[in-house]
């Protein structure tokens, strides 16, 4: 917050930002459970950064099982009355992505974030298939080059795969 503060000033106008809570996806975000006091900071630079949106991102909509997303969505549910009660009104709330978009309504909230349905692909075998989906793009390449790894044999970074049996690669 303090450096896009003071990116705002040095540009003199206010830093348009939509802020990730981490309900449960683990990667970037505010922890819900830490949000007061980020927001509380927030607040400190209200005359430099404008809270436009809040959102976060499930890590399991795509499961048979809908606890883990039911669950997501309370604690972003939470997040956004502990956000209000400080006074900030974030113009979107966005949690659903395109698994959301199609199994979880109360997750819709003002703004979606369809993904994979955008590219034609049916997202997951625990949803009916969509009618109309067609796939809008396709990956083509040329093999560039063939190689015979024995047995035992190690590829990619770190070696982390070890080749079951002698098996040619492009």
């Amino acid at each position: 917050a303090q450096e896009i503060s003071e990116c705002a000033q040095q540009l003199n106008k206010p830093a348009v930002v939509h802020i990730k809570i981490d309900t449960g996806m683990g990667r970037l975000g505010v922890w819900h459970r830490d949000g007061r006091v980020f927001f509380k900071e927030l607040k400190r630079h209200k005359d430099k950064i404008l809270l436009d949106g809040v959102y976060t991102h499930f890590s399991s909509a795509d499961k048979k099982d809908k606890t883990a997303t039911h669950r997501q969505i309370r604690f972003f549910n939470q997040a956004i009355r502990r956000i209000k009660a400080l006074g900030f009104n974030p113009r979107y709330l966005h949690a659903a992505n395109s698994m959301g978009l199609l199994r979880f309504r109360n997750a819709h909230l003002n703004l979606v974030r369809p993904g994979i349905i955008l590219y034609g692909i049916q997202p997951d075998q625990h949803v009916a298939r969509i009618a109309g989906l067609k796939p809008a793009l396709s990956l083509k390449t040329r093999i560039s080059f063939l190689k015979t790894v024995k047995k035992g044999g190690t590829l990619s970074y770190g070696a982390s795969y070890v080749v079951p049996r002698a098996t040619q690669i492009a």
